[in-house]
């Protein structure tokens, strides 16, 4: 019969929990509890009120003062040491090459062939962006089938605190470059999308996806899912969060850039989880500073680099060494007008 445990013996417990699960949910958080003492009897508010008490409540560190236009951001706690493993994470969602993955059954060919346009388009272009949109919208989709709600509550959050401009506002930033965006490019992906999880044209596919999707989509839901606006939103949080390697990170999303960076993003564990990343300190990191990766080849010189970030938007970067470099290099501001790369904008805006 389960056994209700003293607040000192849950509070031990939760503490070496939330050390493992640093932005876990309380729910979540209370079933990896049972799962690990399926003699305790504890109630989630029981959970919330103690990890409340101890100051142990998921929620992302403010942000460093003074710079307004970087995005959430993250800080060290704590002294880290230059070579420490800060933590290891696996990917939300995994959108690289379409081949040889695991994938949804909603991405499966075999189960859903009206997935197979939205497949070849995204493959045929190499848009990772498009890829990891289909992946974020098939894992909403099969929570919400198997009414794992927790799950689709914490999946929306999560895909909606992802940092993102939409696709026109991006472009604005950057259409000093000369070339126009492919709008039909991004309405085919659009189509194709609504076609491979909604609304089949071909009634056999249809009749395929409704045995997988026998759940009506809440209307809510679906406006969040298809609409026009919203999978730009979409493409565009996935176009500035993905990873190298083309996998989304709960916690790695918060990272800022800097061309200095004090962290490194490595995939170790290549034989048995090659989508793990492992965020590795560069530097000595004291309490306070803030966590930073770079987002480009920090060994390019300083106008390439510049370049290269113009695909996200955020201004010209003001990081120290970018200020000391446009000093010597005596730029004066002139390389806000270099063009953006091509194949930046390609495979993260879907653009010819």
């Amino acid at each position: 019969m389960p056994v209700s445990p003293t607040d000192d013996e849950l509070k031990d417990v939760l503490k070496v929990l939330r050390s493992e699960n640093p932005i876990l949910g309380v729910t979540k958080l209370q079933t990896r509890l049972l799962a690990e003492h399926p003699d305790w009897s504890v109630s989630e508010k029981r959970v919330k009120k103690l990890l409340a008490a101890e100051n142990l409540l998921a929620a992302p560190p403010p942000p460093k003062p003074g710079k307004a236009s970087a995005g959430k951001g993250l800080v060290a706690i704590e002294d880290i040491k230059e070579g420490e493993d800060v933590w290891k994470e696996d990917p939300f969602i995994i959108a690289p090459e379409c081949r040889g993955e695991r994938i949804h059954p909603l991405l499966c060919p075999a189960t859903n062939p009206a997935s197979i346009p939205l497949l070849a388009f995204a493959r045929r272009l190499e848009w990772m962006a498009c890829h990891a949109a289909a992946q974020c919208i098939a894992l909403v989709l099969i929570a919400h089938e198997q009414g794992r709600q927790s799950d689709l509550d914490e999946s929306m959050r999560f895909l909606g605190a992802l940092a993102q401009m939409g696709m026109e506002e991006r472009w604005k930033a950057v259409d000093h470059s000369g070339l126009e965006p492919d709008r039909k490019t991004w309405k085919t992906a659009h189509t194709l999308t609504v076609q491979a999880f909604h609304a089949p044209p071909d009634s056999q596919n249809k009749k395929r996806l409704l045995k997988i999707l026998r759940k009506p989509i809440p209307d809510d839901l679906a406006k969040n899912l298809f609409d026009f606006d919203s999978y730009l939103q979409a493409l565009d949080r996935m176009s500035l969060n993905l990873e190298a390697h083309g996998g989304i990170y709960m916690l790695h999303s918060h990272l800022n850039h800097c061309c200095t960076p004090n962290l490194s993003v490595r995939h170790f564990d290549i034989k048995t989880a090659i989508a793990r990343i492992t965020i590795r300190a560069k530097t000595d990191i004291k309490p306070g500073e803030e966590l930073l990766i770079t987002y480009v080849n920090p060994e390019l010189p300083f106008r390439s680099r510049r370049r290269e970030l113009t695909a996200w938007a955020f201004g010209p970067c003001a990081c120290a060494r970018c200020v000391r470099e446009e000093q010597e290099e005596g730029e004066r501001g002139e390389e806000n007008n270099f063009p953006v790369i091509e194949e930046e904008l390609k495979h993260g805006l879907g653009l010819l």
